[in-house]
């Protein structure tokens, strides 16, 4: 099992100030307010100022490790949100794209809240469709199988067989931007393909 590599320690205490309106990734839709700050433990206190079934309200303490979740933006503002590494989904879309080939045939692992299982039986395979990235900012995959001499079915993209080989078993289709353990991901369905971003 894998977690998000290069979790950032940003310390962003002092961008936010008592009874500034924010927003945070762990409770997406709830606006929330600044209420406290121990300067200390350099943790930032916030209360969501919106209906909650808690008794104890929407309260969160954000320590450092974890300020990267805060923002002023609003929370439908995600996309310029970065993720636990630092990085805007931009980025780290950008640089799969920069690291494969259309045609190429990579592996999509299976993804829980907070990890990502890099097991080749825990996995899909999938060809990509690169091409209209540079015009509509898509990336497209196929799932796809193969089979060895005795007809079993191969997932694994490292599979040592002939290129065409690989034999579709769904439709093109564009590929998700989501959050996995709070890292931007490419997904397919619960598989994430950009799996070098995480440990």
């Amino acid at each position: 099992m894998n977690t998000p590599a290069g979790h950032q320690d940003t310390d962003r205490f002092d961008d936010f100030d008592v009874g500034d309106e924010v927003f945070c990734l762990a409770w997406i839709g709830m606006p929330f307010q600044v209420v406290g700050k121990d300067q200390e433990k350099r943790v930032i206190e916030i209360d969501g100022t919106g209906p909650c079934s808690l008794p104890e309200g929407a309260r969160i303490d954000l320590h450092p490790e974890n300020h990267y979740m805060l923002t002023h933006e609003q929370w439908d503002q995600i996309w310029y949100w970065p993720d636990i590494a630092g990085e805007t989904y931009l980025e780290v879309t950008q640089r799969f794209v920069e690291g494969h080939t259309t045609g190429q045939i990579v592996n999509g692992f299976a993804a829980g809240m907070v990890w990502v299982v890099d097991e080749p039986d825990r996995s899909m395979a999938f060809r990509l469709d690169l091409d209209d990235w540079q015009h509509f900012g898509q990336v497209k995959v196929q799932p796809v199988a193969a089979a060895d001499g005795d007809g079993t079915l191969l997932f694994d993209a490292s599979a040592d067989v002939a290129p065409d080989a690989w034999k579709p078993t769904g439709p093109w289709v564009p590929l998700e931007v989501t959050m996995v353990a709070y890292r931007w991901a490419y997904t397919f369905g619960k598989f994430v393909l950009n799996v070098e971003d995480y440990d």
